[in-house]
């Protein structure tokens, strides 16, 4: 069956899952596939495997970045491993939660549902904009970095524009 065929690979590969989900997170928008894709994938693909620790990616704005590293790969790992564990900063809340809301509305989609919707199920305890968990233990929690993430913790932990860029060229 090409379908299941198609969700193994997206399992398989990083890339591959960007590319069945990106109708999902910008379907008006057509995906203009490049070689920095390929790259930040093959990046990410290496940090889920443990063989990097600590990953930066500078790269310059409306490059796809937040959308491959913020939204697309904590969803990538819950179909391998739905105990794992997030922790999300920006430097605004407004955009925290944006990308959690995206990460959220991902896995409840059809097309991610159709794939992995076996594996894992969203907790109705624990279903807010800026912070849900499943039914295997994983968890999301995404704030600004003004906000309080005393305690806590994650197997990754991502942080998304860290600074404002109207202020980070100031003293």
């Amino acid at each position: 069956d090409a379908l299941l065929a198609d969700y193994q690979l997206s399992e398989r590969y990083f890339s591959h899952f960007v590319q069945g989900a990106w109708d999902v997170l910008e379907p008006q928008t057509d995906l203009l596939w490049n070689w920095h894709h390929d790259l930040i994938c093959e990046y990410l693909t290496a940090t889920a495997r443990g063989e990097i620790r600590r990953l930066i990616i500078n790269i310059a704005p409306r490059s796809t970045k937040s959308l491959l590293a913020t939204v697309s790969f904590p969803d990538w790992i819950w179909t391998k491993n739905p105990a794992t564990r997030f922790l999300f900063g920006s430097y605004a809340e407004t955009l925290a939660t944006k990308h959690s809301l995206f990460r959220r509305n991902l896995i409840e989609s059809d097309w991610y549902q159709r794939g992995w919707g076996d594996r894992f199920r969203l907790s109705g305890d624990l279903n807010k904009k800026t912070e849900f968990s499943n039914n295997k233990t994983g968890q999301m929690k995404a704030a600004g970095i003004k906000g309080s993430i005393t305690g806590e913790g994650g197997d990754f932990i991502i942080i998304d524009d860290p600074h404002n860029p109207k202020g980070a060229e100031s003293e």
